[in-house]
């Protein structure tokens, strides 16, 4: 039943593993949601505790923490709100591999970055090479009241190399396609994101590569100064579902046979979803992207706790219900028992320590829904 519907993820995770083995990476298992990096305890980017530590310490670390390749979760919570847009989803898998290197290699690495990435979307899973747009650091000033850069010619030439011609690839002055994160330790450098023009004509991110040989420093009177790296953090990072659009030609990720399966299950549970029209149809898409964020957020937990990620969780808690609402759904529970059973199905295949999971959180919310009433909480 899942084989037609999953398809293409299975596609690009095989080729993705393929192109990072023959690289010589280690496979790392997939990290938690959950971070006590960020404000909001969630993770949004791919084992960044563990990168910052490789940029900042002259300490021995193992190949397995040094050279590796990774599928995992990114939840990013300001996404929520443009999910019903088509190109966002609060929480999506993100595929990455990096390489901790001495800045010496810094060149070579870009070109072997370039060729990996444009070899697995173009060679390995049939894009069009003359579509895709790369920008690339264009020089500039990065923090105030520091020295201005000049543009990183060696991420360019790498791309050449590739294959692009000089009209795909953009510079971009200024911090955008330096900083990552502003803060003491925090990694930067030259960094490229790489576009796709679809056949609908609009442009899709599919992935940043990176050439961190800098870690940012608060010197005296909070003047941020650029340090060298202990080493240069080179690699490269894409979104699943992104690349699935793109190759198999639709324009959304509610378009997508796994994500449309389940909202499907949702309209089918909604008192008056065909009597509206589809006027509700953000709203379908609503539920199905907050349950799957839920799902990965209490599936995925390695056990962060606190009031944020209490307060988080029921925030999210609240927005599906006031969503469900919207719908008139009356049997709530057996809705969501079924999409976190097509959850569970789907994800187990990749992350083998996801856990079935009860996304009401065992809360008691459920117990003063009312479908006859538009009150709420």
């Amino acid at each position: 039943m899942f084989s037609s519907k999953y398809d293409s993820f299975e596609r690009i995770l095989s080729a993705f593993g393929d192109r990072c083995a023959g690289l010589g990476l280690h496979k790392r298992s997939g990290q938690s949601p959950w971070s006590g990096d960020f404000a909001d305890k969630m993770n949004r980017l791919l084992e960044h505790d563990l990168l910052n530590a490789l940029a900042v310490s002259k300490d021995e670390f193992e190949p397995e923490d040094t050279d590796w390749y990774s599928i995992g979760p990114v939840t990013r919570l300001k996404d929520m709100r443009r999910s019903s847009a088509g190109l966002h989803l609060t929480t999506f898998e993100m595929l990455g591999f990096v390489q901790a290197k001495t800045q010496a290699s810094g060149n070579a690495m870009r070109d072997e970055i370039a060729a990996a990435s444009v070899g697995l979307l173009c060679q390995d899973l049939g894009l069009k090479r003359d579509r895709l747009v790369v920008t690339y650091f264009g020089g500039g000033l990065v923090l105030p009241g520091r020295p201005v850069l000049g543009d990183d010619g060696a991420w360019r030439s790498a791309w050449l190399k590739a294959g692009l011609s000089a009209a795909q690839l953009v510079p971009l002055k200024g911090p955008y396609a330096f900083l990552l994160m502003v803060g003491e330790g925090e990694r930067c450098g030259a960094i490229c994101e790489i576009a796709y023009r679809d056949e609908f004509g609009q442009m899709v991110e599919l992935g940043t590569a990176i050439a961190h040989e800098y870690v940012l420093h608060c010197a005296e009177g909070d003047c941020w100064k650029l340090r060298n790296a202990a080493r240069g953090i080179y690699g490269c990072a894409y979104g699943l579902e992104r690349i699935s659009i793109t190759m198999t030609g639709l324009r959304y990720f509610r378009e997508l046979e796994s994500l449309r399966y389940l909202a499907r299950m949702v309209r089918k549970a909604s008192r008056q979803y065909d009597d509206a029209f589809g006027l509700f149809v953000d709203d379908v898409f609503s539920v199905v992207d907050v349950t799957r964020t839920l799902f990965f957020l209490l599936a995925l937990n390695q056990c962060c706790r606190g009031e944020e990620v209490h307060a988080t969780v029921r925030s999210l808690q609240r927005r599906l219900q006031r969503k469900l609402q919207c719908l008139y759904i009356e049997e709530l529970g057996t809705l969501l028992s079924e999409l976190i059973g097509e959850l569970d199905e789907d994800l187990s295949r990749r992350y083998p320590t996801v856990g079935r999971v009860d996304v009401l959180g065992g809360s008691t919310w459920l117990s003063s829904w009312n479908p006859d009433s538009y009150l709420g909480m």
